[in-house]
């Protein structure tokens, strides 16, 4: 297990906060990867832990921009990505302004190459339960080669997706769940999945024999009811476990 508990460069603020949270549940060791120099420093270090293990590896991470430290660290990869939102703006087309919200389009070589060196190809790219869209962000993702994947559709796709790739990135953000039942988020949107659903879907790609790394992200302890969201954390760490 790796945390990487920093949001937009900022160690253990608001989501950054959220990998230490649940380490102090698990109580159990994990490898910490830390850095004073900014987002690409952090993410250099994050590939360099994921690299140095040979074994799938989980990691705790804030927001969503950690995916490009853990993608640069596997061969021919594809990515399943759970999200509320896409995560697919450039700096064109956000409305938030939010870095985290171009995510999935930096590791796919659309805007800030300075951040993914080896970007990953589009048709190697599931986006799953993905409820909420930017208006220009919709019509990139209508354009492009990445598969839009309601639950009934995922597992054909996650097993036709392991037979393009050799190892899996399962990224989890978990404003993908329903707010009612998962509070503990930043960016949260109505409707989402429950967590039996999202158990489920994760089993499925452990199942291929593909998955290689797994990010658990977006968990904000300072908007957590009752643990909640921390609860869910734990429960995906001892499936991935």
């Amino acid at each position: 297990m790796i945390a990487i508990p920093y949001h937009l460069g900022r160690r253990a603020v608001e989501v950054g906060r959220g990998p230490l949270v649940i380490l102090e549940a698990l109580n159990q060791p994990c490898i910490m990867v830390e850095s004073d120099a900014g987002i690409a420093d952090l993410n250099s270090r994050l590939a360099q832990a994921v690299a140095a293990h040979e074994s799938p590896v989980v990691i705790l991470a804030g927001n969503c921009g950690s995916c490009l430290g853990t993608l640069a660290a596997l061969e021919n990869p594809g990515i399943v990505w759970f999200d509320a939102h896409g995560d697919f703006n450039t700096p064109e087309t956000t409305i938030s302004g939010a870095l985290e919200g171009m995510s999935l389009a930096i590791a796919t070589g659309h805007c800030h190459p300075e951040l993914m060196a080896r970007p990953v190809a589009e048709e190697n790219v599931v986006l799953a339960a993905t409820r909420s869209l930017d208006p220009l962000e919709e019509v990139r993702l209508a354009r492009s080669k990445i598969e839009l994947a309601a639950l009934d559709r995922l597992p054909r796709a996650v097993d036709q997706l392991a037979h393009r790739v050799d190892n899996i990135y399962l990224h989890l953000d978990l404003d993908v769940l329903d707010p009612g039942i998962s509070p503990g988020v930043n960016f949260s949107a109505p409707g989402g999945i429950s967590p039996d659903q999202l158990f489920d879907a994760v089993k499925h790609v452990i199942a291929t024999g593909k998955l290689r790394a797994a990010a658990i992200a977006n968990f904000n302890p300072d908007r957590d009811r009752d643990h909640r969201t921390l609860k869910i954390a734990q429960q995906l760490v001892g499936i991935l476990c």
